[in-house]
């Protein structure tokens, strides 16, 4: 019984957002999907050149796009807790190209206090987090970048 009442909960909260919310939650839950098993079945190197070709859009959906691919990667990761950091950096990013808005992919690593390593995945649209903010971002070393063709190139 716990189990369909937290389904009905969803299927609430779900049938109270707008228009653009409920598609942005849709390709949301999709595109963890997709990449958790383009991720397990493919090598990381056809998968980075499959996002570096991928340019935003030439229709920008709305300015406020950014906060709604945010707020749709929330909720979609909650649903599927196994989705990690990278997953979800890499669905943000397939959704703000999508939607005409410039991406940036970042990957870095960590070293604890200890001897333990920690590894996390980002992505931002310009100044904002959409995907991957942690509290202590600034201890993780860049390794790697992917930024927009056009974005880079007005650097």
């Amino acid at each position: 019984m716990a189990g369909a009442l937290w389904v009905l909960a969803k299927v609430r909260a779900y049938t109270r957002l707008s228009g653009a919310e409920r598609r942005a939650a849709v390709r949301a839950f999709g595109g963890l999907l997709v990449w958790r098993i383009a991720l397990s079945l493919l090598p990381w190197r056809l998968t980075q050149r499959w996002v570096v070709r991928r340019s935003p859009s030439a229709r920008r959906v709305s300015d406020d796009w950014p906060l709604i691919v945010q707020r749709a990667l929330g909720r979609a990761g909650r649903l599927q807790p196994g989705a990690s950091c990278l997953v979800q950096a890499l669905a943000g990013a397939a959704m703000l190209r999508r939607g005409g808005h410039p991406a940036t992919i970042c990957i870095g690593v960590r070293r604890d206090d200890g001897s333990d390593f920690g590894a996390h995945a980002w992505v931002k649209c310009g100044d904002t987090f959409i995907a991957g903010e942690v509290a202590q971002l600034e201890s993780y070393r860049e390794l790697l970048r992917i930024e927009d063709a056009a974005h880079s190139a007005s650097r």
